[in-house]
């Protein structure tokens, strides 16, 4: 049988790729389809098309300006006359002139802007004046026996589009945690199925919590989730998905973790379950390579030596941090996938990570993963996010002791990364 690959997911998968040890250069190619040659042992890409070649060639460019130097900046391009084969740059009946112009553009293109991540004081008063957020409505729960308990009060900011059979469970598990001091602040981001009563439901028999629902129209997972940081009360902040889990005593944990640690930011090892809450077979091929990343951080030095290639946090939905936090770095940046990770190297500039290496997060994978399914924009993103980060790297806490600064140093030349340091 014919072999047919999706170009775009093709694409997203190599660009997103772990980095070998050895130098790897890129390599771009405008499509393939050899069927009129090879019949039913064809190879070819479905949905080739100029669009994302373009994307590929700019994304390709930018990682080799980043990690080689002088001569060894090459990216190749594989296109040779393959007429019957659509392999080939020169212009035709059909394209024209558009694969040249689009390498053209490639080569030629200034590095795109990075988004800021919003300061403190603005989502202050965007909760304020409600200005930020136009059209939003609130429902609050009315507890009778408002929880108290010891320990700082926590606010869970939560949120959520679309999982109407996922987000009841995902409160439970806010609800049933062992630490009782709790404030839970879910953000409806437009939902279009019943997301957004089953939350209204769920307020208004809440009878053990502050449990405060926000409906908003959609504007994205990063502006959902700065909207319920402006407004929390807490002194430290959880972010959970609304198709995941807590472990029960999570917050217990991470919190004593912190302050053992005296970090202002915490994570946790993540399980991965399916839709029905069963845990993924461990043969899968995205779980083993996070599960793989998770070890190494590990055993690392620090966390950072992980995170710098692989977001072992999985998702923002993992984050625990001290509200502190977002007076000296902001909020999440207006980005679609990486928020997450750019907001998580932030921190480290700020505090000690604490890694805690129990399950205590429970990250549902299924088909509308935000990460999983937008490994082209993805790409995209994470060379921003890694472009801001290591433009400060000589201020960077880990590297104030030289040793320290120079393991380092060697680490990322290990791992092909030193171009970063330019």
């Amino acid at each position: 049988a014919a072999d047919a690959r999706s170009y775009r997911s093709y694409v997203g998968q190599l660009l997103v790729s772990q980095r070998p040890e050895h130098a790897m250069f890129r390599c771009v190619i405008p499509g393939w389809d050899d069927t009129a040659r090879e019949a039913d042992t064809a190879k070819l890409f479905v949905n080739a098309n100029v669009e994302t070649f373009g994307f590929w060639a700019e994304r390709a460019l930018d990682q080799t300006r980043l990690r080689f130097e002088g001569d060894a900046r090459l990216m190749f391009v594989r296109a040779w006359n393959e007429w019957d084969a659509g392999c080939h740059l020169e212009p035709d009946a059909r394209h024209g002139r558009s694969y040249l112009e689009a390498l053209r553009a490639a080569v030629l293109r200034r590095p795109a802007e990075i988004p800021e991540r919003p300061s403190w004081d603005a989502m202050r008063g965007w909760a304020a004046d409600t200005g930020g957020y136009a059209g939003a409505r609130i429902v609050r729960s009315d507890p009778r026996a408002p929880a108290s308990g010891p320990g700082p009060m926590v606010s869970v900011v939560m949120p959520a589009y679309n999982h109407e059979q996922y987000v009841v469970a995902a409160l439970d598990s806010v609800v049933g945690q062992s630490h009782a001091e709790l404030e839970i602040i879910v953000v409806d981001d437009g939902s279009r199925d019943a997301t957004g009563a089953l939350l209204d439901d769920y307020a208004a028999s809440c009878r053990t919590h502050a449990l405060t629902v926000v409906h908003q129209p959609n504007a994205g997972a990063h502006e959902a989730i700065n909207h319920g940081l402006s407004l929390a009360r807490g002194e430290v902040v959880a972010l959970m998905n609304s198709d995941d889990l807590y472990a029960p005593d999570r917050l217990e944990h991470m919190l004593a973790e912190m302050d053992r640690r005296a970090a202002a930011f915490a994570f946790s090892r993540t399980r991965f379950i399916n839709d029905e809450g069963s845990d993924i077979e461990a043969n899968d091929p995205y779980v083993k390579q996070l599960r793989r990343a998770i070890a190494e951080a590990a055993n690392a030095p620090d966390p950072l030596y992980v995170l710098v290639y692989n977001n072992i946090a999985i998702s923002t939905g993992n984050f625990v941090f001290r509200r502190a936090l977002l007076e000296r770095i902001g909020g999440l940046c207006a980005m679609r996938v990486c928020h997450d990770w750019d907001f998580l190297l932030a921190a480290s500039y700020e505090t000690p990570l604490a890694f805690i290496d129990e399950p205590l997060y429970l990250y549902r994978l299924h088909g509308t993963n935000t990460f999983a399914g937008s490994r082209v924009l993805a790409a995209f993103e994470l060379e921003q996010v890694l472009t801001r980060f290591f433009a400060r790297l000589p201020e960077h806490p880990l590297l104030r002791d030289p040793d320290q600064a120079a393991q380092f140093q060697e680490f990322l030349r290990r791992i092909g990364m030193s171009g970063y340091l330019r």
